[in-house]
C-alpha cells in the first residue's frame, strides 16, 4: 500500500486540503515537519479513519471528535483518501457521524457513510458503499488490520515499544495474521474438539455396555466384562438342557389333552342330534294338525287357475263396457255443443248487422285526420321561430347587463391605478436604506465571527487549565512514586551489601586475613538471621529498572506540565487580543461582560430592520404587479365593451326580423290547435276509433268464419258416434252370453258374480301355491331328518359332557404352566443370547475407540503444546518466522546502535507458564557481554531497536506472503530520545530504504529538518492549519 492524495474536509484544524504524496516519488524518505499542535499527526489520523473508520487513538482522536471546531453547521466532516496496492489505484471517501444544518435551518442528524471506489484506472470501476462491506473489503486487501497497521505501517506517538515489550500472546495474535499461520490454531481446535468427542464416544459406550450387563439379572453386572462373558456361556448351558427336558414333557401332555378333546367333542354331537330328534317329532305332530287346512286351499287354487285360462274373454267384456259407458257421454256432449254452436252463430249475425251503419261516419273521420296530418310541420316551424326569438331577447338582456358591468370595472381599475401611482411615488428613497442594512449586515458578521472564536479560545483555554490540573496532579503522584521506588532502591541496596557481607563473613576462618579489613580477629562477624529474607541481585536489578521507570515517568509528565503551561500561556494571549478587537467592534474600549447580549441584541435589531425592509420591497413588488394588471385590465375592459355594443345592435335587428315571419306562421294554423301536441294528440285519438272500427268489423267476421266451421265438424261427430254406439252394444251382447255358458260348462252351480270375485283373488295365486309347495317340504324334510338322526343316536343315552369337560381343563392347565415354563426359559436364553453378542460388539468397539483416542490424545499434545518443551505447533512455527525478523533486525540494529545491541529470541522459560512464551525478544548488550530484556533498554535505545524491528518485520512479511506489501512506513516523533550519533544513525538506515518503500517521518526536531530536503511542511494559523512542500534545505 502506497499513499498517493489524501483530501480533508473540515477534519481536526483543516478545513479545505489535499495533501499530494505524488511530492515526494524522487525520494522516498521525507519529514513532515511543525510546530506542536500543528496537526502533523491529524494527517495520518485522517489516513487510519479512511481505511479502518477508526484513529490511531481511539480515546484522544475519535472520528465525532475530529470535526474542525470552525466546521459551518451546514458543511460536513469527510475524508477522502487515494492509494495505490500492487499497481492498482484506490479512492476510499469515509464521513464520520455527523449533525449538520439542513436546508429548512434545522439540525439534521447523518449516519457514518463511505464509500469505495476501485480500480480507478477502469472504464468501469467497482463501488462500495456499506460500511461492513467496506471494512472487511480493505482488511482483506491489504491483509493487516487497524490495530496492525498502525503497529507495522503507522508508529503512533507513544506506541513505538508496544510490539517490542508485548508479551508472546500480543505477539503470536499480530504474527498469525501477517504470517497465515491461523491454520494451526483451526487445526488444534478441531482436534479438541475430537477428542472431546471421541471421549464422550468412549464413555457413551462404555455406559451402553455396563446396561447391557445389568439386563441380565441372573449373572451380577459388578463382574469384569471377560468373567461376565464366560459366566453367561455356563448359564446358556444350564438353560439349553432345562429346554430340551421340558419339551418331552410337554408332548405327553398334549396328547392326554387331544385324548379328552376328541371324546368331548364326540359326547357333544350325540347329545345335540338326541335334542334335535326331539324337536322334530314335536314338529311333525304340529305339520299333521294343518293338513285340512291346506286340502281346501288346493281346491281354491284349482278354481282359479281355470279362471286364469279364460280371463282374456271376461277383461275384454269389462273394457267394452267401459267404452259403450264413454261412447253414451260422448254423444250426450256433442249435442249439447251443437246446440251452443247455434246460439253463438245468431248472435253474430245480429252484431255484424249493427256495425255496417257506422261505416258511412268513420270514412268522414278518416277524410279529418288525413288533413290535420299534412299540416303538422307547419307547427315545427312556428315553435323554432317563437324559441329563437325568445332566445334573442334573452341575450339582448344580457348583452346589455355585461355592457353596464363592463363600463363600472374599467371606472374602478382606473381609479386603483391613480392610487398605486401615489404610493411609489412615496417610496422612491428605498436605496439609501438597503446601503445602511448592508453596512450594518457587514458589522454583525464580523460581530458573530468574533464572538464565536472568542466562545472557542475560552472553551479551550478552560479545557487546558483542566488538563494541566490533571498533568500536575498526575505529576504530583508521580514524583511520590520515585521517592518511593527509590527509598524502596536504597533499602534494598543496604540490604543487598549487607547481605553480600554477611554472606562473606560466613567463609572467614580464624587467623585468616579478612579480604576487606586485612584483620585475622573476627570478633563479631557479620549474621543473616538478624535482617530478614535474602535479598538477591535480580531483584535489586528489578527494583533498578522499576526505579528509572518510575523517574522516566516524572520527566515525561513534568514535560507535559510544562507544555501545558505553555500553551495555557498562548491561549490566555490570544484570548484577550479576541477581547480587544470584539470590544472595538462593539464600539467600547473594554468588552463588556454582557457583550454576548450586546451581539445578540445587534443581531435582533439588524433583523427586524431586514424584515421591515423586506416587507416594503415586497409590498412594491405588489404595487408594481397590480399596477401593470390594472393597466392591462383596463385596456382589455374598454376593447371588450366595444365589442359588447356591437354585438347589441346586432342582436336588436334580428329579434325584429325573426317577429315578423313568426306572425306570419301562425296565421296559417287552425285556431283549435294551440300546439302541435295538441293536434297530434287529436289525430292519434282518431286513429283509434278507426282502428277499433276496423278490428271489431274483421273480428266479427272472422267469428261468423269459425262458428260455422264448428258446427259442420260438430254435426259430423254426432252421426259416427252413433254407429260406433250401436255397433259397441252388439258386440257386448253377444261376450255376455259366451262366458254365461262357459260357467254352466265347467260348474253349473257357479253364478256370473264369479268373474268378479275370481278377478279381484286371483292375484293370491302364486301365494297360495307356495303354502301348498311348503307344507309338503316341510312335511317331506321332517320325516327324513328323523329317520337320519335315528340311526345316528343307535339307542345311545344321553352322555355326562360336564366331567369330560372338568377332565379337559385340568389337563389343559398342566400344558399351559408346562408351556409357559418353556416360554420363560426360551426368553430368558434368546435375551441372554442377545446381550452376550451386544456386549462382544461393544467390547470391540471400545478398544478400538481406546486406541484412536490414544493416538489423537498424542497428536493434540503435539499440536497444542503439551509436551516437554510446552511450546505448541504454531507457537512452534511462529518462532521460526520471528527469528528471520530478529535476524533482518540485527542488522538494522547493529548499524543503529554501532554493534552494541543485537537481538535475541528468549525461549528458555519452563514450567506451567511456558507455553504462553516463547516470543518474547532479549537484547544482547555487548558492552555488558550479557543479555537482558528488551523491556530494560532507555527511551532511545527502545526508539532505535522498535524501529530495526518495524523494518525488519515488514521486510519479512514480504519475502513470505504475496499477500502483504508494504510500500509505506511512517513515525509519529520518537527521534527527540536520540542523541546527536544516534540520530544520524537513525537516518541513514531509512535513507538505504529508500526507493523501496516510502517512509515519512512526523517529527518537529530542527536536526532532521537540516537534514532531510524532502518536507511537508504543516503550519497553523488562527486555529486553522494547512500545509506546504519543500524540496531543498
Amino acid at each position: 500500500m502506497r499513499p498517493l492524495t489524501i483530501e480533508l474536509h473540515y477534519f481536526g484544524p483543516y478545513e479545505h486540503q489535499v495533501i499530494d504524496f505524488m511530492q515526494f516519488t524522487e525520494h522516498s524518505l521525507f519529514l513532515v515537519a511543525g510546530n506542536t499542535g500543528a496537526g502533523k499527526t491529524t494527517i495520518f489520523d485522517a489516513m487510519c479513519y479512511a481505511l479502518f473508520g477508526q484513529t490511531t487513538n481511539d480515546r484522544d482522536r475519535s472520528a465525532a471528535a475530529l470535526r474542525s471546531d470552525f466546521a459551518p453547521a451546514d458543511q460536513e466532516t469527510m475524508v477522502k483518501f487515494t492509494f495505490e496496492h500492487q499497481d492498482l489505484k484506490y479512492q476510499i471517501m469515509r464521513r464520520p457521524k455527523q449533525v449538520l444544518k439542513g436546508r429548512r435551518g434545522n439540525l439534521v442528524e447523518h449516519n457514518q457513510a463511505v464509500d469505495l471506489i476501485y480500480p480507478l484506472e477502469s472504464d468501469h470501476p467497482h463501488e462500495i458503499t456499506k460500511i461492513k462491506e467496506a471494512d472487511t473489503f480493505i482488511t482483506d486487501l491489504l491483509n493487516l488490520t487497524r490495530d496492525q497497521f498502525k503497529q507495522i505501517v503507522l508508529l503512533p506517538q507513544g506506541k513505538f515499544r508496544q510490539f517490542l515489550d508485548s508479551d508472546s500472546n500480543t505477539k503470536e495474535a499480530l504474527l498469525r495474521d501477517l504470517f497465515n499461520t491461523s491454520r494451526y490454531e483451526q487445526w488444534a481446535t478441531q482436534l479438541k474438539n475430537d477428542l472431546r468427542e471421541q471421549k464422550k464416544s468412549l464413555t457413551t459406550q462404555e455406559t451402553k455396555l455396563q446396561s447391557l450387563k445389568e439386563i441380565v439379572t441372573a449373572i451380577d453386572a459388578q463382574l469384569t466384562t471377560k468373567e461376565w462373558l464366560a459366566e453367561a456361556k455356563n448359564y446358556l448351558s444350564r438353560l439349553k438342557a432345562n429346554l430340551e427336558y421340558l419339551g418331552d414333557d410337554e408332548q405327553q401332555q398334549q396328547k392326554k389333552v387331544d385324548q379328552l378333546d376328541t371324546q368331548l367333542h364326540t359326547e357333544q354331537d350325540l347329545k345335540k342330534n338326541i335334542e334335535e330328534l326331539a324337536e322334530l317329532i314335536k314338529a311333525g305332530k304340529t305339520l299333521q294338525a294343518q293338513a285340512e287346512k291346506i286340502r281346501e286351499t288346493k281346491q281354491q287354487v284349482k278354481i282359479l287357475e281355470w279362471y286364469q285360462e279364460h280371463q282374456t274373454e271376461y277383461q275384454r267384456w269389462k273394457d267394452g263396457e267401459k267404452r259403450l259407458q264413454k261412447l253414451t257421454a260422448d254423444s250426450n256432449i256433442l249435442h249439447e255443443d251443437l246446440r251452443n254452436l247455434q246460439k253463438q252463430q245468431q248472435t253474430i249475425e245480429t252484431e255484424l248487422q249493427q256495425t255496417s251503419k257506422q261505416q258511412e261516419e268513420i270514412d268522414q273521420l278518416q277524410a279529418e285526420v288525413t288533413d290535420l296530418t299534412n299540416k303538422l310541420p307547419l307547427f315545427d316551424d312556428r315553435d323554432k321561430l317563437r324559441s329563437t326569438v325568445d332566445e334573442l331577447q334573452t341575450h339582448l338582456k344580457q348583452q346589455k347587463k355585461q355592457q353596464a358591468a363592463s363600463q363600472k370595472k374599467l371606472q374602478d381599475a382606473q381609479q386603483q391605478l391613480t392610487v398605486i401611482t401615489n404610493n411609489l411615488k412615496e417610496h422612491e428613497n428605498l436605496g439609501e436604506v438597503q446601503v445602511h442594512i448592508a453596512k450594518r449586515e457587514a458589522l454583525q458578521e464580523k460581530l458573530t465571527t468574533a464572538g464565536k472564536d472568542l466562545k472557542q479560545l475560552e472553551t479551550k483555554l478552560l479545557s487546558e487549565k483542566k488538563n494541566c490540573a490533571k498533568l500536575e496532579q498526575k505529576q504530583g503522584d508521580a514524583e511520590k512514586l520515585v521517592q518511593k521506588s527509590q527509598g524502596e532502591l536504597n533499602d534494598l541496596n543496604d540490604r543487598f551489601a549487607r547481605h553480600q557481607i554477611a554472606i562473606l563473613a560466613q567463609k572467614l576462618k580464624p587467623a585468616t586475613p579478612c579480604p576487606i579489613c586485612g584483620s585475622l580477629d573476627h570478633p563479631h562477624p557479620a549474621s543473616l538471621a538478624d535482617d530478614g529474607e535474602l535479598v538477591t541481585e535480580a531483584q535489586v536489578k528489578a527494583a533498578t529498572v522499576k526505579a528509572q521507570q518510575n523517574r522516566s515517568t516524572f520527566d515525561q509528565l513534568k514535560e507535559q506540565v510544562r507544555q501545558s503551561v505553555a500553551q495555557i500561556a498562548n491561549l490566555t494571549t490570544e484570548v484577550e487580543t479576541k477581547q480587544a478587537n470584539l470590544a472595538e467592534l462593539l464600539g467600547n474600549n473594554e468588552l463588556p461582560s454582557d457583550w454576548e447580549g450586546q451581539i445578540e441584541s445587534h443581531a435582533q435589531k439588524l433583523a427586524e430592520m431586514k424584515t421591515d425592509l423586506d416587507r416594503i420591497e415586497q409590498q412594491i413588488k405588489e404595487w408594481r404587479q397590480e399596477e401593470e394588471e390594472l393597466q392591462q385590465e383596463s385596456k382589455f375592459s374598454q376593447e371588450k365593451l366595444d365589442k359588447i355594443d356591437e354585438s347589441v345592435n346586432r342582436c336588436k335587428q334580428d329579434l325584429i326580423a325573426k317577429q315578423t315571419i313568426l306572425k306570419e306562421k301562425a296565421a296559417s294554423l287552425p285556431a283549435k290547435f294551440p300546439t302541435k301536441e295538441a293536434a297530434d294528440k287529436q289525430i292519434q285519438t282518431d286513429q283509434l276509433k278507426i282502428k277499433a272500427f276496423n278490428n271489431q268489423l274483421e273480428l266479427l267476421q272472422q267469428q261468423r268464419q269459425e262458428n260455422a266451421e264448428k258446427l259442420a265438424g260438430t254435426s259430423s261427430r254426432i252421426n259416427q258416434t252413433k254407429e260406433e254406439l250401436a255397433t259397441q252394444m252388439t258386440q257386448q251382447d253377444n261376450l255376455h252370453q259366451y262366458l254365461v255358458n262357459l260357467l254352466a260348462q265347467y260348474d253349473v252351480q257357479l253364478k256370473w258374480d264369479f268373474w268378479q270375485e275370481a278377478s279381484e283373488q286371483v292375484a293370491t295365486l302364486s301365494s297360495l301355491r307356495e303354502q301348498v309347495t311348503t307344507f309338503e317340504n316341510q312335511v317331506q324334510d321332517n320325516q327324513s331328518q328323523q329317520e337320519r338322526l335315528t340311526k345316528a343316536i343307535n339307542n345311545h343315552p344321553m352322555p355326562d359332557i360336564a366331567l369330560t369337560q372338568t377332565k379337559l381343563n385340568a389337563e389343559r392347565e398342566q400344558l399351559r404352566q408346562c408351556q409357559q415354563e418353556i416360554g420363560q426359559l426360551t426368553a430368558q436364553y434368546k435375551q441372554l443370547e442377545e446381550t452376550d453378542q451386544k456386549i462382544i460388539m461393544a467390547v470391540e468397539k471400545t478398544g478400538k475407540l481406546d486406541q484412536e483416542i490414544n493416538e489423537l490424545q498424542t497428536l493434540t499434545d503435539v499440536v497444542t503444546g503439551n509436551t516437554e518443551n510446552h511450546v505448541s505447533l504454531e507457537r512452534y512455527v511462529l518462532q521460526a518466522y520471528f527469528q528471520e525478523v530478529l535476524v533482518a533486525a540485527n542488522v538494522q540494529l547493529d548499524r543503529l546502535t554501532n554493534g552494541r545491541y543485537q537481538f535475541e529470541l528468549a525461549t528458555e522459560s519452563h514450567g506451567a507458564g511456558a507455553k504462553w512464551s516463547g516470543l518474547e525478544v532479549n537484547v544482547y548488550d555487548d558492552n555488558a557481554g550479557r543479555t537482558r530484556s528488551a523491556r530494560t533498554l532507555s527511551g532511545g535505545e527502545s526508539f532505535m531497536a522498535s524501529l530495526a524491528l518495524a523494518l525488519a518485520l515488514c521486510q519479512i512479511v514480504q519475502e513470505q506472503s504475496g499477500g502483504i506489501k508494504i510500500d509505506a512506513l511512517f513515525i509519529d516523533e520518537g527521534f527527540g530520545s536520540l542523541d546527536q550519533q544516534a540520530l544520524e544513525d537513525a537516518l541513514h538506515s531509512l535513507q538505504e530504504l529508500e526507493g523501496h518503500r516510502m517512509i515519512g517521518i512526523i517529527s518537529h526536531i530542527t536536526e532532521l529538518e537540516e537534514q532531510i530536503p524532502d518536507q511537508l511542511i504543516v503550519r497553523s494559523r488562527n486555529g486553522r492549519s494547512y500545509v506546504a512542500y519543500q524540496h531543498e534545505i
